[in-house]
């Protein structure tokens, strides 16, 4: 179960800490009443869409979507979260939001997530919820439509809303596992990211209610303090509770009303809280710093009054000007930053409403290093500063229109395929007061309000939001951000004397590759006319596999596999292949950088990126019909003149500060450099390098390692989605099919692709240096060479029952962590690296036991074997799920498409998928278990903070 994630989160912030807000972000506000926003607006509410309200105050929203076939997804959504909590309850939401899964009416502590499971309801894949401040959502995905699952679905989210019982022992049992997530979630930006909000939001009751709570409140509520928040909130006036997928909107009305209808209305309502008043200073600066932070920024906060208003045609028109402004400010600064006289890596402009307390202009500057913040304040000011007094050129106005208009008529196009698990989110979000409509209205009044806007009103615009004389500051990052205030305001001062001039235009040249040689022809083809699959071979050894789907409308992904990946690079150039993706991928080509193609094709639906996969590259893509050969140019392009511009090379050399500092204070940074490394037998080839060995490299040790496979190697192009087959093999036939013959497929490669995994040992203790306590525990078991697709199948259903027993055990009888967790990992094209990895956060002083403890738990399988109940609980999920993922682009190109030229089992896999999954016996994965999950093929790790950091973090220093 989600805490909040930082998407749910930024909805709500400025860039602080999470850089700016997405164009156009909606934002939750409180509970905004029982009116539903379309009955306030002259925006066309989605004609498919049904809304109502039983006589208790609960509302409901239903809307009938066809993808995927057979499913439907449900949320519960209750308008309230942490900020309507008491003092003595700080935690107390969240801390619901798991008690409702231990005991209920209908389920007694224990049962419901085993009844979940054994129905094909995953817990944490299928079900799961998440609290933020003004919100808690309960969440289930469907696997089917049929009778039992929604009888066994409605009653669940029933008992959700009135039917928990909160025992006090379960409440007890419960607290373990709530710290266990603090501790968990504990970080350095999470820490600073409090101390930010105390200054920024001061006078606010937001900085003292973020979602986890306090610790003390976990510990020691008791349960009056639950039940108190549960029977004043959980109430059916503030409850949502919203369907969306392959059913029948009559059925599934009369179906609400029967289950929740009974609900009795609350005797008294829970208030929304009051929020106080953001003190305002102005020209104030905050500095908030810490050793191990991993950024440095400078930002520049402008506050602004709340207003409500309703969500209409008016009022989107009014923020378009502002929301183009950042777009195309958020351009500038992205140009700038390549530079080679930059001092910054980003920079990003935002504007977000904070709940009904006030509203934040935000411009986020990311700087080198800590001792480059006076030019970041600089160039931040000033940039900003240009555009409020000079305002913006029609070619950035035109550029960021066209992309914003091709966005809006893609959605249009592929509205049909909108797959209803994000629909139902959009649902939730339009709750706070937002119109939800279908892609045709949003399209409509994008083109009305682009028809009245003018670069004069994005430049009103932003100097509206933009207070000069009341203008915050903040510093976060690290140690050497600790300035004087008054140093701040007058290096401020010196640049806001800078007189600045009006930017100036670019003349901007049109696309330079446009033919490859002579169109090339078709020698073979081969048609599989039960999985829909044509492979062409052309005459220069291209060879094609395509798959027309109608899953996501108006989308084609595209992708060219070739070379020997990671396995071909020199073992000599450790980190080589951590280098060379952002080189090549930032790199342009070589008659235009990354921004100009941004501006060449601004509008149209193309881009490249180079994938570096173990045993193979891959140029992949996505575009729509239109833009196809477009695309296809572009990739070709890619593969015979790519840029390796320096100013890639800066970007990434000014981020692996960055990059490093994390590597070296959390656990994530020791799985990278320390045990990725041991899996792979100490290979070279998997050794995370020294930021020096990195900052070393240039781009020619990246052109001497891609040159000949971008050139010479053979391709293995794929392409799945909507397309017509003439149009798509005359684009290939232009493209890659002009290019020179290359290499045979056939051909023996010398490239080793073998790895020397150590077969069990003792426990390693690894550390990092950090104040913060918090950890991983793992154990790792080899599961040999084999790479047969029908055994690494039963070894991922073994891996959820492992994955279940942890939970069982670690979780919910000794709350030793919060979400200990079992995955397989199947290396295909690589001998010598398959393992199946168990996972479980926790802190220093119980790293080793539970280590020890997560072998023991694999032991304990391996002795005992699994069961029938256990084998249906981790495959029923699974196979549940087998239908959605066959509708799945992704699914086709990667897993069938991509690689099938000279691995023929891939079509006999996507055939035979759900036969095979069916077959599967607890036989079969007790046989596993006993050969792979014994103590000597398991490797266990304690990853923690060492006892140095923790001592220095408890004297303060």
């Amino acid at each position: 179960m989600a805490l909040w994630s930082e998407n749910m989160m930024t909805k709500h912030l400025p860039a602080l800490l999470f850089g700016a807000l997405a164009l156009g972000a909606p934002l939750n506000t409180l509970y905004a009443g029982p009116d539903w926003a379309h009955e306030n607006s002259d925006i066309k509410v989605d004609p498919n869409l049904v809304t109502g309200e039983m006589e208790n105050g609960m509302r409901y929203m239903i809307l009938k979507n066809a993808e995927p076939p057979g499913k439907v997804s449900l949320r519960m959504h209750f308008a309230a979260g942490s900020l309507m909590e008491a003092e003595n309850q700080r935690g107390v939401a969240h801390f619901l939001e798991h008690m409702v899964f231990n005991g209920s009416k209908n389920f007694k502590p224990g049962e419901l997530i085993p009844k979940m499971q054994r129905m094909g309801l995953g817990f944490g894949g299928h079900a799961n919820a998440y609290t933020s401040f003004d919100e808690t959502v309960y969440m289930l995905d469907l696997p089917t439509v049929e009778e039992d699952m929604l009888d066994l679905s409605f009653t669940i989210m029933r008992d959700f809303a009135d039917g928990a019982l909160l025992l006090k022992d379960e409440v007890d049992k419960e607290r373990g596992v709530i710290i266990k997530e603090l501790e968990s979630r504990d970080s350095v930006e999470s820490r600073m990211q409090e101390k930010a909000f105390q200054k920024l939001f001061k006078g606010s009751l937001v900085p003292d209610r973020f979602p986890i709570g306090t610790r003390e409140v976990i510990t020691g509520a008791d349960r009056q303090r639950f039940v108190e928040f549960y029977q004043d909130y959980y109430v059916p006036d503030r409850t949502t509770f919203i369907v969306v997928g392959d059913i029948d909107p009559k059925a599934i009305e009369a179906r609400i009303k029967k289950t929740f209808g009974s609900i009795k209305p609350a005797e008294k309502l829970g208030a929304d809280p009051d929020l106080g008043k953001i003190v305002e200073n102005g020209n104030e600066v905050f500095i908030v710093t810490d050793e191990e932070a991993s950024t440095n920024d400078i930002e520049f906060i402008s506050h602004q009054p709340y207003v409500e208003r309703p969500d209409t045609v008016a009022t989107r028109t009014e923020d378009l000007p502002l929301q183009l402004a950042n777009a195309m400010l958020n351009r500038r600064f992205s140009r700038l930053a390549k530079k080679e006289s930059a001092k910054f890596t980003s920079a990003s402009a935002g504007y977000s409403e904070f709940f009904k307390a006030g509203a934040l202009a935000s411009l986020s500057v990311t700087a080198n290093t800590a001792e480059d913040w006076e030019a970041c304040l600089q160039v931040g000011e000033q940039e900003l500063r240009r555009a409020i007094e000079h305002g913006f050129l029609e070619s950035e106005l035109e550029e960021i229109k066209a992309d914003l208009l091709s966005s809006a008529e893609n959605a249009v196009k592929s509205v049909e395929t909108r797959q209803s698990a994000g629909l139902a989110m959009a649902l939730v979000g339009s709750l706070d007061g937002e119109v939800f409509t279908r892609p045709e209205e949003d399209l409509r009044i994008l083109k009305l309000s682009l028809e009245k806007l003018d670069i004069a009103q994005c430049q009103a615009a932003l100097k509206k939001v933009w207070n000069f004389e009341e203008l915050d500051i903040m510093l976060s990052g690290q140690p050497a951000l600790e300035v004087e205030p008054a140093t701040v305001l007058e290096v401020l001062k010196t640049s806001q004397a800078v007189e600045v001039a009006p930017k100036e235009a670019k003349e901007l040249a049109s696309f330079a590759y446009e033919s490859f040689g002579d169109t090339g022809k078709v020698v073979k083809t081969e048609t599989f006319d039960d999985l829909g699959i044509k492979r062409l071979h052309f005459e220069n050894g291209l060879v094609v596999n395509l798959k027309q789907t109608d899953f996501s409308k108006n989308s084609i992904s595209i992708q060219a596999r070739f070379g020997h990946g990671k396995m071909s690079m020199p073992k000599d150039k450790p980190g080589l292949d951590v280098y060379s993706g952002p080189i090549f991928n930032g790199g342009g080509l070589e008659a235009h950088s990354a921004e100009d193609l941004q501006r060449i094709f601004a509008g149209k639906q193309v881009g490249v990126g180079l994938g570096i996969e173990q045993d193979h590259f891959t140029l992949s893509g996505r575009t729509q019909p239109e833009d196809l050969e477009l695309q296809m140019k572009l990739m070709v392009a890619q593969l015979l003149h790519p840029g390796y511009r320096e100013e890639a090379e800066r970007g990434l050399d000014r981020q692996l500060p960055a990059v490093f500092q994390q590597l070296k204070h959390t656990p994530n940074g020791i799985m990278s450099t320390e045990v990725i490394p041991v899996l792979a037998g100490g290979d070279p080839r998997f050794v995370f390098p020294e930021m020096e060995a990195l900052l070393a490299m240039t781009p020619e040790d990246t052109k001497a390692w891609l040159s000949d496979p971008l050139k010479n190697a053979p391709i293995e192009l794929n392409v799945v989605g909507d397309f017509e087959e003439k149009a798509l093999i005359d684009a290939i036939a232009k493209t890659f099919g002009a290019l020179d013959k290359r290499g045979d497929f056939s051909a023996q490669s010398k490239v080793d692709k073998s790895l020397k995994m150590p077969v069990g040992g003792e426990l390693k203790k690894l550390e990092f240096d950090s104040k913060v306590d918090r950890g991983f525990s793992m154990a790792v078991w080899n599961l040999g060479d084999d790479e047969d697709y029908q055994r690494a199948r039963r070894l991922n259903v073994l891996g959820e029952v492992l994955g279940d027993r942890l939970r069982e055990t670690i979780r919910e009888e000794l709350g030793e962590a919060y979400s200990p967790m079992a995955n397989v990992s199947m290396t295909q094209g690589v001998d010598g690296m398959n393992y199946l990895m168990a996972l479980s956060p926790g802190n220093r002083e119980t790293s080793e036991s539970v280590a020890i403890l997560l072998r023991e738990i694999g032991a304990k399988l391996a002795k005992e074997g699994v069961n029938q109940d256990e084998l249906d609980r981790a495959l029923k999920p699974m196979a549940s799920d087998l239908d959605k993922t066959q509708r799945n682009n992704a699914y086709w190109l990667g897993s069938v498409l991509g690689g099938s030229t000279l691995n023929d089992w891939k079509f006999e896999a996507a055939r035979n998928m759900k036969s095979d999954y069916s077959s599967i016996t607890k036989e079969e994965l007790t046989e596993l278990a006993k050969t792979y999950l014994v103590p000597a093929r398991c490797l266990p790790f304690a990853i923690r903070p060492s006892e140095e950091g923790l001592k220095k973090a408890a004297a303060g220093e």
